[in-house]
């Protein structure tokens, strides 16, 4: 089996999530897409993947935790994890191939519900930007009118736990304190590359 045919059954890999969510969270996009050849098929697959806010604030804390160690020019401790979902990799299963009609709504009903989902998100954005625009105009930290009240404050910087410190300084109180997760079913969908219906 091909490494493109894996992917297609088993989905990307956590390694390419995370590369792709990079892109992300440097350009400002909301979407990217992968395209993996089939060898097998003569194909090439199509995945069209989201912006993901929660990996990419991870990714952000690992870069500013690398770049620390760069200027102190510590060496990195040698891991064989993932850096940021901490994910074993997943063996590839069968695809299951459905045509029904009742499939077809449910994907149906699931793209637009994704496009909406997209549209007002957008528009959100946009009512925001504008909404901070006039605050900044009137250098006000709160505003209301229109049956709404905004709060746009500077805010101190979170405080979280340097966990790779932590581990580097005491790893024996690092691992007493470690939860493992319950194992959980992961939803992933993937817009394929449309098929119109003279193919």
């Amino acid at each position: 089996m091909d490494a493109g045919q894996k992917i297609q059954r088993g989905g990307l890999p956590d390694y390419y999530q995370v590369q792709l969510q990079h892109y992300l969270a440097v350009t400002g996009r909301k979407w990217g897409a992968f395209a993996v050849f089939n060898a097998e098929r003569w194909e090439m697959v199509f995945f069209n993947v989201d912006r993901d806010q929660e990996i990419i604030d991870l990714i952000i804390a690992k870069d500013a935790e690398f770049w620390t160690l760069v200027q102190t020019g510590e060496e990195p401790a040698p891991t064989k994890e993932s850096p940021v979902l901490n994910l074993p990799p997943t063996e590839p299963a069968e695809v299951l191939t459905l045509d029904t009609p009742e499939w077809k709504i449910a994907v149906e009903q699931y793209r637009e519900a994704k496009a909406l989902r997209e549209e007002a998100e957008a528009l959100e954005t946009q009512a925001k930007r504008e909404i901070q625009s006039m605050l900044e105009e009137h250098n006000a930290e709160v505003a209301e009118g229109a049956g709404l009240r905004v709060y746009w404050r500077e805010q101190a910087g979170r405080r979280f736990v340097d966990s790779k410190k932590l581990k580097a300084l005491y790893p024996d109180i690092y691992n007493q304190v470690l939860k493992q997760g319950k194992p959980y079913r992961a939803f992933r969908a993937y817009i394929l590359k449309e098929v119109s219906d003279d193919e």
